[in-house]
């Protein structure tokens, strides 16, 4: 020890902070130390039969009660009334729920309750089961109900597990699958340098966590360095391919892949496409479709975290990857695509579980007690009292659950309040001192509100904001009406008439439960959005509605329930009189703004119309009319006497203002005419006048006869024009023609 301190005392400062330096350049951190993405399951196994912190729930279960578990279990073998396949036993309250067969498995409120099957097999069914071909199915309890008991198992959920630390243990079966001394290239990508304890090798510790499936060793200038995957498979094991070129000088000095414990086959897969798999490696490096297989199967036996792989004769080998991405637990068809086009491309694929058959089934199982109920004594009445759901006492509201009873008949459990809690729930909170997260409601329909009492009404109000409360992370005082009153919702009918909710009335009776969350605590408005408008939500709503309204009018009918959230406005911060008040003030201003707006444009219409009147012109002058092209041809299409032609329109448009000549005065125009032709005949001297021929005109005229022949066979003269050399004269009339008649 004197000798280490000596030497190192000679050892200068700066070549301590270069070690340093390189040794952050490296990141060599332990793998002990480095997060899990392989989260420990929230629902535990205990004594390979029952689950904590989870519930078989269905509308038609039987409420009973119990002391111990195993009491709830003999109740449900011997129950006559309701075929009791599960049952729910809640130490707290020692309710015991016998569910039938239809009955989902789910850890929905279900804290510090325990759920198990009518008979405990001899093996756990985690790791017996085997899904029927509807699995995955098109929702998460769709595809747990494809299992035989209603539940899929949890990743992990056949191995070894410590669970006072919450960690998996390691199976003593350990196989090395690949290695490069026989063959395999080992160039894997994805691997995390780690600094291996002392007395161990690279190997050796890669055996000994269950994460590691392989590990590296790599000459770094002289030194070997120790590379592992934590809870992944790496990728491009076989060409080492970095930014789209083949890294050809890599080369480890040893490298193995480890696979522990076996795997049980859930599901074969063809045909399929599933989102979110990591790809690690492509189609490119074996010549055989069948190699390519065998490799995939075995990148993903080697990874714990792996369930699901396939392989694409076109893309290549797809294995998941929890530290890339985790599927979900269910699957459903939203991620296993079978009409996807990449499906068509798939030969193979399966759906594994990992199991350690070296290690007891007492090994997935928590050994922990479960708990007993005991009944509540006091130092004046030692009797017991018959348990019963209107006279149970429950310690708060989050550690409250409510549980149906034969048909859709719902457990009401009166809750104990403090005198501080109950003065606190029928004050209303100063706006000034309010911190809203957001605003609500849940919407039912089914239900004619007006038909229940006003006793009923408030007890479903106070109902609502204790399950809006034990859904999140806020207490049931932090729930208030729209009137700012802590632990209760507002109730608004939408009936025909309802004055309240014009504009969400409906041809079916329905109400709405409108409520605002006090900003409290670590509650955010997005989860809490999340927890209040999912279906699981939806269903609690809907059970516990109909088991309050049982015995009221409306009962009998399970309603339909939705959620609407929002974040919260200045205005929700007021009671709804003044909220109310605030918004026809609002809606008053918008009004008068609108009509202003119509006043002015009707003023500006009116001007527009006066000055454009003062410009317009009227001529009656022939001259306009001409101008205009007022006449046109008589056609088959001119009006009749007394109408008005389009073109006497026309003109009226265009400010002349008189009409097109109708056919009555044009045929007088032309009898005009034929007077004033007459009259000039009669004045040219009868001596100049060449004597009348039979045959046609005189020689001196403009026209000569030319006997023609008509369609009826008999010849007729017809007047062709000649040369004319004389000065003007008019033509002979033919004999028998009395001449143009002239009208006095």
């Amino acid at each position: 020890l004197l000798i280490a301190y000596l030497l190192s005392a000679m050892i200068p400062l700066p070549i301590w902070l270069a070690s340093f330096q390189v040794a952050l350049s490296q990141h060599r951190i332990p793998s002990w130390e480095k997060a899990s993405p392989m989260k420990f399951p929230h629902i535990a196994l205990v004594e390979g039969c029952y689950y904590k912190h989870a519930r078989y729930y269905s509308p038609f279960s039987q409420k009973t009660n119990a002391t111990t578990i195993h009491q709830c279990q003999q109740k449900c073998v011997a129950s006559t009334e309701t075929k009791c396949f599960f049952f729910n036993f809640f130490p707290s309250t020692g309710a015991c729920l016998l569910a039938p067969a239809d009955a989902a498995f789910t850890a929905y409120l279900s804290k510090d309750s325990y759920a198990g099957p009518k008979v405990c097999p001899q093996e756990p069914v985690v790791c017996t089961d085997l899904p029927t071909p509807a699995f995955p199915a098109a929702d998460s309890e769709m595809s747990k109900m494809a299992w035989p008991m209603h539940m899929v198992p949890p990743k992990l959920g056949c191995w070894p597990k410590d669970f006072v630390g919450k960690k998996f243990k390691n199976c003593p079966r350990v196989t090395a699958v690949e290695d490069t001394a026989t063959g395999w290239p080992g160039k894997c990508l994805g691997l995390d340098e780690v600094v291996v304890p002392y007395k161990e090798t690279c190997q050796s510790w890669c055996e000994k966590q269950p994460g590691c499936s392989v590990w590296q060793e790599v000459d770094q200038g002289g030194e070997t360095a120790c590379f592992q995957t934590f809870w992944s498979s790496g990728y491009n094991c076989y060409q080492r391919i970095v930014d789209g070129k083949e890294d050809l000088d890599f080369k480890p000095i040893r490298a193995q892949r480890l696979m522990k414990g076996e795997v049980r086959v859930l599901k074969k897969l063809s045909f399929v496409h599933i989102d979110g798999l990591k790809r690690v490696f492509d189609e490119n490096y074996f010549a055989k479709h069948e190699d390519g297989v065998k490799a995939c199967q075995t990148t993903c036996y080697s990874d714990l975290g792996c369930q699901w792989w396939i392989y694409s004769r076109v893309r290549g080998c797809y294995v998941e990857d929890i530290s890339h991405q985790r599927m979900p637990v269910p699957m459903t068809t939203d991620t296993f695509q079978v009409f996807a086009r990449e499906a068509q491309e798939v030969l193979d694929g399966e759906y594994i579980q990992h199991q350690c058959k070296e290690l007891p089934y007492a090994d997935i199982s928590s050994k922990e007690e479960i708990p007993e109920f005991h009944l509540p004594t006091t130092a004046t009445d030692t009797t017991t009292p018959e348990p019963a759901a209107e006279t149970t006492t429950l310690p708060t509201t989050s550690e409250r659950t409510y549980w149906t009873t034969a048909g859709i008949n719902l457990v009401t459990m009166a809750p104990s309040h403090s005198p501080q809690r109950d003065e606190r729930a029928s004050s209303q909170v100063d706006p000034k001192d309010l911190k809203l997260l957001g605003v609500g409601a849940l919407v039912v329909k089914g239900i004619d509100l007006n038909l229940v009492d006003s006793t009923t009404r408030s007890k479903l109000s106070d109902r609502y904001a204790e399950m809006i409360a034990a859904n999140t992370r806020l207490s049931k005082y932090d729930v208030l009406d729209l009137n700012n009153k802590a632990g209760h919702v507002t109730l608004e009918s939408w009936q025909t008439g309802n004055p309240l909710i014009r504009r969400l009335q409906t041809a079916e009776p329905g109400f709405k439960a409108a409520f605002k969350l006090s900003e409290k605590g670590k509650e955010t408005y997005s989860e809490a959005a999340r927890v209040l408008t999912s279906d699981r939500f939806y269903l609690e709503v809907q059970s516990e509605t109909a088991a309050m309204l049982k015995h009221t009018p409306v009962g009998g009918k399970l309603p339909r329930v939705q959620a609407v959230m929002r974040q919260a406005q200045d205005s929700d911060f007021l009671p709804l009189n003044a909220e109310r008040k605030q918004v026809s003030n609002a809606n008053a201003e918008l009004w008068m703004f609108i009509l202003g707006f119509i006043l002015v444009a009707l003023i500006i219409g009116i001007l527009i119309w006066l000055f454009g009147w003062s410009k317009k012109k009227v001529s009656f002058t022939r001259k306009a009319e001409t101008k205009l092209g007022s006449f046109r041809k008589l056609g088959d299409e001119d009006p009749e006497y007394g109408q008005v032609s389009k073109g006497g329109k026309a003109s009226k448009k265009n400010g002349a203002g008189a009409a097109s000549p109708s056919r009555r005065e044009i045929e007088e125009a032309e009898m005009r005419a034929v007077q004033v032709a007459s009259r000039l005949s009669e004045e040219v001297d009868v001596d100049d006048v060449p004597s009348a021929r039979p045959q046609g005109y005189a020689s001196g005229s403009m026209f000569t006869a030319t006997p023609q022949v008509n369609f009826s066979g008999s010849p007729y003269a017809t007047p062709v024009p000649v040369q004319y050399n004389s000065g003007y004269q008019m033509p002979s009339l033919a004999p028998g023609y009395p001449g143009p008649r002239v009208i006095r």
